[in-house]
Order: C-alpha cells, then structure tokens, then sequence
C-alpha cells in the first residue's frame, strides 16, 4: 500500500479566496468512535459512527481479532472516549470509502484500566501502510507525562490513487507478551489543497544552520508535535476548520513572556510554523515588518514583506523554517527555542502562533521513546536513601522489618524494570527499518506452515510465503521449538541483516517475535541454496556450468568482502548458505552465528566459543579459539573445492572410511591427478590452466596458517581474472596488439581516439565489455587484465626519484607562456593547461592557483607528500614550482586532453562508458580516503577536475589543501566563489572543514550529473529526479543518447547509490569502497543483460524503463534535501 504525507504547498502563488472559506462542515469527514455500535453527536465533533457493522451505518472494515471494551463511569467522559478497541493482536481499520487525496488523521486515546487489560501495558505500533506513524508507543506513559486523562495524536497524509488507506495497530512484541494495543476514536478529514500564503518567491523552507532550504513534498509525514495561540486574533478559518492546530495543548515553559522552550524529541527535524498577526496588531514601516526570529539562538529571519499579504486580507500569512535537534533517539528530549527579537527587544507583536511539526525520518518513521511513568523516576540511590529513613524513623523492629522489605521489593522491581527498559530499547534499536509480522501474518503467508518446506538449517526450516495481499513472495524462517539456535541468535541476525546491505548479501524484510514464535522473513530466492544445485543427486542434465559457478563463487567472494569490511565475521560460511536468486546471483545468508563489531584489523581476532559446520571450520580457529576473518576464508576454501567436485564437505552417509572432501582433493593433487577432483559434467569444459589455477586459489584460502591466506578482496580479484581467462579462451578471442606503457611498475592499455565506431574494452573487475573510443572502424575487442590490489608499500613510492622542482621558465616554455592553446579548464582560483615538457621527453598536465605567502611553506610540504602517492585513477604529481607574488604550480602526470565536463557536453557516451569513468572515479577517491596511511580529502569532486585518457580511464586532479574550504585566505573570494555551492554538502557550513563524507556527496551529485548532462549545474536536479521517479517520466530527464540504453536493474542499482551518497546526514552516507562495488554492480548488470539481448534476439526496440519505478518508489519517498544556494553561481 503507498502512502505519502500530505505535501506542503510553500510557494507564492496566491490561492482563491474560496479555498479559505473551507470549513469543516463543507468537507467530507468520517469519525469512528472505536468499540461502540450506531452512531453517536457531539456539539464539537460532530457525527460518531460505531466500529461494528449495521444496516444503518457504513463503518469502516475491522481486521484481525480485537475486542471492545467500555470504560467505568463512561457517561462521564466526551464521545469518543468511552468505548476503546482494544486487543493483544493485529488489528487493523480499512477504510474503502476513503476518496484519494489529503487527509487529516487524528487519533484518539483515553489509556486507562480497561477489562483484563491492565495500564502501563499499552506498548504499540500504529502503521498507515508502510508508514509508520507511532512506534513501541504507550499511551499509558505519554498521557502521565503530559499530565492529561485523554489526548490526540495528529497526522497528515496522502491517499494514492488506487489505494485503500489502511490503519493497522500491532502490539510491540520485544519485551512484554502481555502488551496490548488499543484505539478509542479515528478521524480522517479530508484537506483542502492549501490553508495559507506564504509570503517568500522562493521554494522551501529555511533550513536552520545552512543556507539553502528544504522541499517538503509527499515523501514525508508530519506528526503535530505542539500549538500554541499567542494572540486572540488567530485565525479564525483555520480554527473553525481544525485543521492545522492542534485541539489540546502541552504545557510550554516560557523563558520569559516573549520566548518559549518545547521539549522535542532528538534525533528528527522538526517543521517550524509562524502565523503572523495583521498589521495592526504591530508597528509597520513602509510595508516591512521589521524584527528576526530566532530559532534554537540561531537568527532565521530579518523581515517580512507585508504589503503584498495586506491587499489579500483573507489569505493568511505564514513563515516555514526547518531545525534539526541532533542526537540519538535513545538520548530522549531537549528543548527547541522559539523566539522574536525587534528594535525594542524581544516583543510577540508581529506572531499570532506558531506550530511544531515532527518530519519522518528516512525511515519514514515518527517513532521515538516514550517517556517512563512519575513513580519509576526514582533512581536507586534514592531508594536506598528512603530504607534508611524508614528503617531509622520505626521504633517497632518488626515494623522497620517490614517496611524495608517492602522497600526492597520495589528496589528489585525497578532494577528489573531498568533491566527491561535497557532490553527493550536495544532490540528497539536493532529494528528500526524493518517490518514488524503478526503471527496471524505468517501463519496466513505460509498456510499455517503446512506446505513443505523449502529448506533447513540449525536455526530451523524456511517456508515459501506470499505477503502483501499475495503480491509479493517471500521466504520465511521459523524457529524450531527447542533448537540449540535460541533468542540471541535470533536478535543476532536481525541486527546483521538490518545494517547489512549488498546486492550479494540476503536482504531482511522483517520479522515475527510473538507467543515464543521466532520468525523471519526475507526476500525469496527461486533457485534455492548453492549447495542444492551442486548436489542434484548426480543428475548432470541441468547441472550448473562452470562459467556459472565462477560468477556464483565471485557473487559470494564479493558478499564476504563486504561483510568483512563492515566488520562483521560470518563464523558459518558454507553451500547451503549462500542462495541464488532467478539471476544465479550469489547471496549471502543466515547470520545467526555471525559476529558484529567495529571493523577490525586485517589479523586482529577475538576469543570465542567455536560454532559453525564440521567440515567448513578452521582447523585454526578449532585448535585455538581464536576467531578472524580468515576463518571465513578457509571455509570459502572448501566451498570451492565444493564448487568444483560436485561433492559434499563431509559425507552425509557418515561412513567413518570414507575422507572428507579436503583431505580427499589434497590426496589427488600430490598423485598428480588432479583432473579427477573435477565433477564429470565439467570435464573438457574449462582449460588445464583455468583448473589449476582454480584449484590452487582453493589451495590459498585453506592455508594451515591464517596469515598467509589471501583476503577475501584479494580472493575476488584472483576469481575475477581467473572468470575473464576462462571467457576469453572460451570465445577463442586473442588479444589485440595494442601499445602498453609501463608506468610505475603498473601495465595499462592505449589505445587510440577518434573514430566514429566503438571499441569495447574488458572492465577491469567484472570482464565485462565496455564500449571506448577508437580509430578504426571495424568492431576490435580490446581485454584489459583485472586491477590488481595495490599493495601500500609499493603505491608510496616513485621510481623516478623525488618530487621534481620546476623553474617559472620551464613551465612557461611547457605551456607555450600559458598560451590559450593550452588552456583546458579557467575558474576563478586556479587554470590548468596541457603542456609538453622537453627535457621529460612527456607531456604534462600544469594547474596554476594564487596562494597567500604565508601558506607557501605548508603547501609545498603537502605536495612533496603528494607527490609519493600513485594510484591509476588519480593524475600523479611529478614536481610543482613557486613562482612570483604567491603563485604555485603543481605539475602532473599527463591526464588527457579533456575532462569529463567536456565529453558530457559534446559527446553521445554509451552507459557503459559511463559507469566504468564513475567506477574509476570512485576507486580514486577511495584510495584518497582509505589506502594512503591517512585519509586526504579532495574537496572539488566535479567534471571539470576529471579527465580522461585515450582509454577512457578516468583521472582525478587533486588539489591538495590549496583550496581548502576552512583555509581560504582572502574572505572576499570565499569557498562559495571558487567552487558551486548549489550542489555543495548540506552539512557544509563555511569555515568548517570538509570530511571524506562531503566528497562522497560531491560524487553523487557528479552521478546525476552523468545520466543528465543536460541539467550541468542545475541545483533543482536532484528533485527533478525525484519527481521524475514519481511520475514516471525518467525519460524527460535522462540524456536523450541513452534512451532504450539502459538495462532497468542497472539503473536502480545506479540510482540507488547515488541517493545512498546524497543523504542529509554524514553518517547515512556510504564509505566510497562501497560505492565502487555498487557501480561495478550496476555495470555488470548493463553487460549481462545487452549479452543476453544479443543471444536471445530481444529488445529490438532497445531497453525499457517500466520496471525500473516499482524498484525506484522507496527511493522517491526519502526525503533528501534539495541545498539550494542564493545567489550563487556555478563554475563547473
């Protein structure tokens, strides 16, 4: 079900009058009071229909099984707070009579002692589709902390055509088996399309501590956190409609009479309302209100132009900020300032009222903690504190007796509640994002699990499923009642698999954790366990290939290295625990023995008990205890020896004479026959050298000694080489004789520009054919060996000696005395040109900066470290010269007679060549950022900085520190002038110094800018994407040249890690090894599928994009900020 929050219209176009003369009586309204039957009238409420259904009323569908239940003394308390529905299970409100369109939801509660259900149990869910609006809430505890009997809870939301909306209410299920959910009354209000006019001509609202503004469209819920009237003359309209205000109000602790603090919760980004009072109510000098607002002590405004809002009296005028509280969710509250400065002090005059709205999360999420009850606030040191009064104050023995146990009891009691409370908030934590199953749900899904089940383990059986109405196919695991695999483990895999992310990783949908079931879901792989295709009781017809089960074991190999790079120990790495899916794509599973923590040092280990499968553990880790990544390796060690026999690791039959499967294939391998290790099916299907280099990569990762192992990185790299000889030997393709440069002791491929017909050159990570460039017009293969791991000590080294100094004389006879010939790239701070320096016998690539005097010094010093550095897709430093009046040169190594920006404005480039320029970028600033003993950042990532070879390898030109955004030295050309601040970080803030993470956000900006080359600095062009995905209209968007182009996965996956780089947030943003293993993704995608179009004689009208929108939804709901800039103008 797709909903979407109600979008706020903040922009300055002037709304009909009728629009404002909206009252609730002219708009559709349905209320449910909640457990009661017929329906019900109020004064202020109007009409309550009951929740059970009769011939006289329509109410909505109720799911699921729930109860209703009155409340004592009930004549006593306004409709619709004497009924309550009320149940220890899923129930859900379907509303089929609901138009699609704006709505307002409000909630009602009265959280009191109801039959069989006690307060202080109330602990839910409430979700609107996918959304969720109240998460672990408890009723019970809010309404103690706001000290009111009943309250309510105010959404606003969006119905999508063809949507039903749908409130489902689940009991929280991590602690208490006892918790319940309940409901006493539902409004859903129809909206009109707009309330207010807001004043501004620009789009957004102000983000409060940067300078660009924030788009609020349907992406995003609100959640009504606190109202406040300030003047009598509020508006009158909006009241009388109860739409933007909120009927209750919490209690505000004023700093004085003209500022307010609202304790908020952290860890979310709150919508800030200002209603402005009518002129008179405020001294007006020439149309301009004149006073600032301020926001958490942080200035948000000056002024206000009236005069425009004076001639439309009945429209109302507000203003929009937006504030980030920063923090975890488990820290609780802090308090957000509201306050109004002028000329005379601080003064309310100019403010009617202001609202505070919660903004989701990008887990589309407005959860938070619930606050503890007043009589469990008393700490334990208190406790103590009142034994000893009350022991001290009873004469009577027995009586202290008595009173101190008694006290005791409680000190217990809360020490198990902390207890609870710390669980709780844990496993709250580790579930954040994903999706929470009743066991009515799975049992529904599965058909009560009586069907067989497609697969087992030591965790227990895996069942196919149907959620979703049926729309979606699932695989579920329950727990065996009784296994050795218990609650930990459980909580073990959840919390892998909701950090966890990769495309060769198993991705986890959700869970059930109710009546002592354990249950998870994830999505469905088709073809099943690796270990279920190997072992087909030797039926060979439809055995897998032997190309198959290379690109399995990379799929896996590339899974594992992302684990170990995140830190995480698989400890039970075995066939049946890797799935494939439709594709054959290798997938990581089952996680319940795995070991999370901090990344860890490549030998670091841990002591722990030994867990995993006989036959996959490490002798070492056996002997020892001593748990390390290479562990997982060795038992990939005998998965390839798997992959290649065809046989099991230990014989299932468990005949004591026969050898495992190692000890088997080593026996064979000193006989010299090695050619029997091989399963009968392959046999002649792959070359002599193809299996001895097979087998003697198996070899490596079984190792008796951990540290000569390879890293699984290192084990990828060796099956990806090793998949490209077996492809080319199959193909009989030789390798063209092309010129191979020797530079630093690393070969790469030339080949020559300008023809009008393609050339195709091997990726250098997948074998993947990628179309370049070339002279001559017949269809030449060109194959370029995989990258090899470059090794630290080697990358810090020159053989061509220390970083060279160059006179001001050679560098103008170098560039023909800066010649405009030469020119390639003029900006305000520096210009680079192409020269050809003599004495090298080379071409050069030369940028020229202006630096201040005083910096010279240190910024040599950095670029003689510079210079040390080497990595293929970065333009190595040879020498820089210090010339007159603070002028530096930093020559480089000759990069290209173009840059990106260039190509992307002149040329049609195919979507591989696309990818594999983005691939290198990546891999450049990645070796900025993890590979150089320090992390170094870039700072300027654009086209304009990257350029390109005659192979269409990219080059990034590093700067250095020269540019830095905290050391710029003349504050009259600040940051903002020299580089394009529309599409800068939003976390930058002028001088604050960059972070590796602010390049990973210049890299997605560079992404869009790649697939749209017509929107080159456009600061709209992430929301324009948005919007496309939303509409469905990609097509408008994209580079024309690449229509029908690309594969749909291929884009999803490229789309996915651009909006992964763009989050708001530093910490929500990937690490850049990540986001080459994406775009690596994303390319052999492109080349898998134009492979298998060309085989199949399909898509003779080239690739469409329809399946590309159901993938892509989720994505357009994140609410990623558009940081538009004021003012500013781009120099890309």
């Amino acid at each position: 079900m797709a909903f979407m929050i109600l979008s706020l219209l903040l922009h300055s176009h002037l709304f009909s009058i009728l629009a404002y003369q909206y009252s609730l009586a002219s708009s559709r309204k349905i209320a449910v009071n909640c457990g009661s039957n017929g329906t019900s009238a109020t004064t202020d409420y109007g009409e309550w229909i009951g929740d059970v259904p009769s011939e006289f009323t329509r109410s909505p569908l109720l799911r699921g099984s729930s109860v209703s239940s009155t409340v004592d003394m009930a004549d006593a308390d306004p409709v619709p707070y004497r009924y309550a529905r009320i149940s220890r299970f899923q129930f859900s409100y379907v509303f089929q009579e609901v138009s699609p369109g704006q709505k307002h939801i409000r909630l009602h509660f009265n959280p009191v002692s109801y039959r069989g259900f006690g307060m202080y149990r109330d602990l839910f869910i409430v979700q609107a589709g996918r959304l969720t609006l109240l998460g672990n809430f408890s009723a019970s505890l809010t309404a103690d902390a706001l000290g009111l009997k009943y309250f309510v809870k105010e959404f606003w939301i969006t119905v999508e055509e063809n949507q039903t909306l749908r409130l489902k209410f689940s009991p929280a299920r991590s602690l208490l088996h006892d918790t319940y959910a309940f409901v006493n009354g539902i409004e859903v209000i129809d909206m009109p399309t707009s309330l207010y006019y807001t004043h501004d001509n620009c789009l957004g609202a102000q983000f409060i501590g940067h300078n660009f503004h924030v788009l609020l469209d349907s992406s995003t819920v609100l959640e009504m956190v606190h109202q406040l009237n300030i003047q009598e003359e509020s508006i009158s309209q909006a009241n009388s409609s109860g739409m933007l205000h909120s009927r209750i109000t919490r209690k505000t602790n004023k700093i004085n009479f003209f500022a307010w603090n609202v304790p908020v919760d952290v860890g979310f980004r709150y919508l800030v309302r200002l209603h402005l009072s009518e002129p008179q109510n405020y001294m007006e000098i020439s149309g301009i209100m004149e006073f600032s607002v301020l926001i958490n002590g942080k200035i948000a405004d000056t002024k206000v132009d009236s005069a425009r809002r004076r001639s439309h009296n009945d429209i109302h005028c507000y203003r929009d900020y937006v504030v980030m509280m920063n923090g975890h969710g488990q820290e609780g509250k802090r308090d957000l300032m509201i306050a109004m400065k002028t000329k005379s002090g601080l003064s309310d005059g100019p403010l009617a009222r202001f609202e505070i709205l919660k903004l989701s999360n990008l887990n589309n999420s407005l959860a938070s903690l619930d606050p503890l009850p007043p009589s469990q606030t008393l700490s334990s040191r208190g406790l103590w504190k009142s034994i000893l009064l009350l022991v001290s104050d009873h004469g009577n023995a027995v009586g202290s007796i008595v009173v101190a146990v008694g006290t005791l009891t409680t000190l217990v009691n809360y020490k198990l509640h902390k207890i609870a409370e710390a669980k709780w908030k844990k496993q709250s934590a580790l579930t954040e994002g994903l999706r929470c199953f009743s066991l009515d749900e799975m049992q529904s899904a599965t058909d009560n699990f009586s069907h067989t089940p497609i697969g087992r383990g030591s965790f227990g059986k895996v069942y196919r499923g149907l959620i979703d109405d049926g729309q979606r196919k699932v695989a579920i695991k329950k727990l065996t009642f009784g296994s050795h695999q218990g609650e930990n483990e459980f909580w073990n895999e959840v919390e892998a698999l909701s950090k966890l992310r990769h495309a060769n990783v198993v991705s986890l949908i959700g869970y059930c954790y109710e009546r002592e079931e354990m249950i998870l879901v994830y999505e469905l792989m088709p073809l099943g366990t690796l270990a279920a295709n190997l072992f087909k009781n030797n039926i060979t017809d439809n055995s897998l290939s032997w190309e198959q089960r290379l690109r399995i074991c990379i799929g896996a190999a590339r899974g594992l290295d992302y684990l170990h790079t995140n830190g995480v120990i698989h400890r039970d790495v075995k066939s049946s625990n890797i799935l494939l899916d439709d594709e054959f794509r290798a997938k990581i599973s089952d996680f319940g023995f795995a070991k999370l923590g901090e990344t860890m040092q490549l030998h670091s280990y841990i002591n722990t008990r030994i867990v995993g499968t006989n036959g996959y553990l490490d002798p070492d880790y056996m002997r020892n205890q001593r748990l390390t990544k290479k562990s997982d390796v060795y038992s990939f060690g005998v998965v390839l020896f798997e992959v290649l026999s065809g046989k099991r690791a230990v014989n299932s039959r468990g005949q004591d004479c026969q050898p495992d499967l190692i000890s088997w294939a080593r026996g064979h391998i000193r006989n010299g026959d090695i050619d029997k290790i091989v399963e009968p099916s392959l046999r002649g299907k792959m070359s002599l050298k193809c299996l001895k280099d097979f087998v003697e990569i198996s070899e490596k990762c079984l190792h008796d000694e951990p540290k000569k192992r390879p890293t699984m990185v290192q084990v990828v790299a060796m099956l990806e080489f090793l998949h490209e000889e077996h492809v080319a030997g199959k193909s009989n393709s030789k390798m063209v004789q092309n010129r191979v440069a020797q530079d630093r002791g690393t070969q790469h491929l030339e080949a020559p520009l300008g023809s009008t017909q393609p050339k195709i050159l091997k990726d250098s990570t997948r074998g993947a054919q990628v179309c370049v460039g070339g002279s001559s017009s017949s269809n030449e293969q060109f194959m370029l060996r995989p990258r090899k791991q470059f090794q630290r000590s080697k990358a810090l080294t020159f053989p061509d000696g220390p970083c060279h100094h160059f006179s001001k004389f050679s560098i103008e006879n170098a560039t023909e005395n800066f010649s405009d010939k030469c020119l390639i790239i003029s900006n305000v701070f520096y210009k680079i040109y192409a020269g050809s320096y003599k004495s090298f016998g080379r071409n050069i690539t030369i940028a020229r900066f202006k630096c201040a005097q005083e910096r010279i010094p240190a910024v040599c010093m950095e670029l003689e470290m510079l210079s040390k550095l080497y990595h293929p897709n970065l333009a190595c430093i040879i020498g820089y010269c210090c010339g007159d009046k603070g002028e530096i040169f930093i020559v480089y190594e000759y990069a290209g007679d173009n840059t990106l920006l260039h190509y992307l404005k002149t040329s049609n480039l195919s979507w591989k060549i696309r990818l594999f320029i983005c691939i290198g970028v990546a891999q450049g600033l990645d070796y900025l950022h993890m590979r150089t003993g320090k992390t170094i950042i870039h700072g300027d990532v654009s086209p304009s900085v990257i350029f390109l070879d005659e192979g269409w390898c990219a080059k990034v030109v590093n700067f250095g520190s020269i540019l830095s955004p905290s050391d710029v030295h003349d504050p009259a050309l600040t940051w903002q002038t020299s580089l394009e601040l529309q599409n800068m970080p939003p976390d930058f803030t002028y001088p604050t110094k960059f972070t590796e993470k602010s390049d990973v956000y210049l890299f997605g900006v560079l992404l869009l800018e790649v697939l749209c080359p017509e929107y080159l600095h456009n600061h709209l062009l992430l929301d324009r994407i948005r919007q496309a995905i939303k509409k469905k209209a990609l097509g408008r968007i994209i580079d024309p040249y690449l229509h029908g182009k690309i594969e749909a996965k291929s884009l999803c996956e490229f789309l996915e890690v651009t909006f992964s780089c763009l989050q708001l947030e530093q910490v929500d943003r990937p690490p850049m090894d990540r986001v080459v293993s994406c775009l690596d993704e994303a390319l052999w995608l492109q080349c898998d599928a134009e492979k298998r179009s060309l085989k199949d004689n399909e898509n003779q009208d080239g690739f469409t994009l329809d399946n590309v929108y159901p993938e892509l939804h989720h994505f357009a709901s994140i609410t990623l900020q558009n940081n538009q800039q004021s003012g500013i103008t781009s120099s890309r």
